[in-house]
C-alpha cells in the first residue's frame, strides 16, 4: 500500500515498513521513477540476522 501519512496513522498500531519499489507500467520511460510502500505486519520480526 502507498506510503501516505493517512496508511501510517491508520496501521499505527501494527509493524510497519517501508520499502522501495519500482513502476514498470507507464508510457513514457522517463516516467517510471522509485516510489515508496508499507509492509504491514501484525507480529514483530523475531528472526533479525
Amino acid at each position: 500500500m502507498q506510503d501516505t501519512k493517512f496508511t501510517r496513522e491508520l496501521y499505527s498500531e501494527f509493524s510497519i515498513k517501508s520499502v522501495a519499489v519500482q513502476r514498470a507500467i507507464s508510457c513514457k520511460g522517463n516516467s517510471r521513477t522509485g516510489y515508496r510502500e508499507l509492509l504491514v505486519r501484525n507480529y514483530e520480526n523475531v528472526c533479525q540476522p
